[in-house]
């Protein structure tokens, strides 16, 4: 017995039979599907960390004698991984060839650690202010999608759209 389950009208007929429902999508450009906002607060979230480190870590490499009169003073990432991880900067530059470590390595560690890792934070952090504020606007769709309410009773529907009873199991 050939058919679809029908719920309260949500399916319709498309082409040779084939049950269709309804988009909760109108605009063929969701931006939900594109940025999701769970995903894009956790990317966020984990940007962070790093950002977070490294400008603790310069505010107390500059301060830790307690003199606060001087400027803050931001670490290079070379400097960092010079300091604490000499074996992996060592290992890496044996395992690139020259001309690639010094066209595009050595300009990433000569960069201040809280723009490297701030720059990838503050811009997922401006996308999220722009999505909230384009909802806010009345962008509708943007950070919500709108979930049809969920309905107790499904009706089987034949082949000539005559109403079934719904099939009741009987235990022995």
């Amino acid at each position: 017995m050939q058919g679809s389950f029908r719920q309260n009208g949500d399916a319709l007929r498309g082409v040779g039979g084939v049950v269709q429902y309804p988009s909760h999508f109108d605009h063929p450009f969701d931006i939900q599907r594109i940025f999701p906002m769970r995903a894009l607060q956790i990317l966020c979230f984990i940007l962070a960390i790093p950002f977070l480190a490294a400008l603790g870590h310069d505010a107390y490499i500059t301060y830790q004698d307690q003199n606060y009169d001087q400027p803050m003073k931001f670490s290079q990432v070379g400097w960092l991984l010079q300091t604490y991880a000499p074996d992996s900067l060592g290992i890496t530059k044996d395992s690139v060839e020259p001309t690639t470590w010094e066209s595009t390595i050595t300009p990433v560690l000569k960069m201040r650690t809280v723009i490297l890792t701030g720059v990838p934070f503050l811009g997922t952090l401006a996308l999220i202010l722009i999505l909230k504020g384009l909802e806010i606007v009345g962008a509708k769709g943007l950070m919500t999608r709108s979930i049809p309410a969920k309905t107790t009773k499904r009706q089987f529907v034949g082949k000539a759209g005559e109403s079934k009873t719904a099939f009741k199991y009987k235990r022995k």
